[in-house]
């Protein structure tokens, strides 16, 4: 059957690190869509750049003002985050990985957010940083592997700036964005996010966004 009409959240895209994306097949399944930001510190006032994300999201949403985290550096939790496994779970022992995190063996392949949905029978996408550098590099070379759990993606292969970044996508090439107003990391996740959204959901071939290649 073709994808389900989308709901309106094109919207809330902005100033986005990485967005991972479920578009329902059916019905009665709900879409699903998780913006991932970075150094939303509160005492720091993390959000106060943003007021876009606190409108659009914050305010018309649900805040939690008892919410723990069990180890609060950035690999770490967002591998918690992608797989629910506390961190001893998928440590590296030998002091490798990604920030001590074995985030490249089997185990936290299969317990990934987006192959548990795709068994449920999603598509799934995932735009901009996934991991730290360490994380991702088996998928960010020549020949690299592909990214699990994800149909469509576009993940980040360095630690993010604003101009000049590299990524992945899903037919496993690397490319490298330059140094132009549309190369605004924002405007790339944003726009290469939406782009996908309404391709998918009109049926549509995805087709991945022009960048100066690698």
């Amino acid at each position: 059957s073709s994808p389900c009409a989308m709901t309106q959240f094109l919207s809330i895209l902005s100033s986005l690190y990485a967005v991972l994306l479920q578009v329902a097949l059916c019905a009665n399944q709900p879409h699903i869509v998780f913006v991932l930001t970075d150094d939303q510190d509160l005492t720091l006032g993390g959000l106060t750049p943003m007021p876009n994300a606190v409108e659009l999201i914050q305010k018309k949403g649900a805040t939690l003002d008892n919410f723990f985290v069990t180890t609060p550096v950035c690999c770490p939790s967002r591998a918690t985050i992608l797989t629910g496994l506390y961190p001893h779970n998928i440590h590296s022992t030998d002091g490798s990985g990604c920030m001590h995190m074995n985030v490249t063996n089997l185990q936290f392949q299969e317990e990934m957010l987006g192959s548990w949905l795709q068994k449920a029978g999603y598509v799934t996408g995932q735009f901009g940083k996934l991991l730290n550098p360490p994380g991702v590099k088996p998928y960010c070379k020549k020949g690299g592997q592909k990214l699990p759990g994800f149909d469509h993606y576009l993940t980040m292969c360095n630690d993010n700036r604003y101009f000049e970044n590299s990524f992945v996508d899903q037919d496993g090439k690397v490319w490298t964005s330059g140094k132009q107003p549309e190369d605004y990391l924002t405007s790339i996740i944003g726009n290469t996010t939406i782009n996908w959204m309404k391709e998918v959901c009109a049926g549509d071939t995805f087709t991945s966004r022009s960048f100066t290649s690698a």
